[in-house]
């Protein structure tokens, strides 16, 4: 009994299970914000085009966070893909994770309906950036718990825990900059998943570090 309670390795199955559950929840309400105001009984076609800018704003918001999360999840699921077990740590990290990832779409309302407020930008850029900083966390945790494969080269760890301070720097700088600028905010919202997708310009686009 002693020798199977030893060797008892905690899988990551149930973890990813549950994660991809409430990633999945939350990009889905994301979508509920979007919809035209009440229109009259006799409206027509040409009253609902006439209106569709108005969803413009909320479209745009959608649209962002839903690639932030997409890009979250997948960092999310390579992440775990290259870990060989869990802990009780890990465990408490990604529900910090998963915390501030189901915050995303209150901002994401704000900024859909106040596009050109101060504080919703603020409150966005914030948000993403305590994600990426639970997300590092985890990482980190993982790293000082050696739950990594071995075939995961630690050299490559560490380059991934340097390419993770990115996110957390460009999403901080956003909240900084937002009271001078929304539009350099902005900026950053946009320009932060463009990276991601450029791995070999910019160097903080890997496929498993943190956006």
């Amino acid at each position: 009994m002693g020798d199977k309670e030893q060797n008892f390795i905690p899988s990551t199955s149930r973890i990813e299970a549950f994660s991809d559950g409430v990633i999945a929840i939350i990009m889905t309400l994301m979508v509920f914000d979007l919809k035209l105001p009440p229109l009259a009984d006799t409206a027509d076609s040409w009253d609902i085009l006439k209106l569709l800018p108005i969803v413009f704003p909320k479209f745009v918001s959608f649209a962002m966070s839903f690639l932030v999360l997409a890009i979250f999840w997948v960092n999310h699921h390579h992440f775990f893909h290259s870990i060989k077990s869990t802990d009780r740590k890990l465990l408490w990290y990604n529900n910090h994770l998963l915390f501030w990832l189901s915050l995303v779409p209150f901002p994401t309302a704000l900024i859909g309906n106040y596009p050109t407020d101060t504080l919703p930008v603020m409150l966005y850029g914030f948000i993403l950036m305590m994600s990426s900083i639970a997300f590092n966390l985890m990482r980190r945790s993982a790293q000082t718990s050696c739950l990594f494969h071995q075939f995961v080269d630690k050299k490559y760890i560490k380059q991934l825990a340097r390419k993770g301070l990115w996110g957390p720097l460009l999403y901080g700088l956003s909240v900084i900059v937002a009271p001078i600028s929304i539009y350099c905010s902005l900026v950053i919202f946009i320009v932060v998943p463009i990276v991601y997708f450029l791995p070999n310009l910019i160097p903080f686009g890997d496929e498993i570090s943190n956006s």
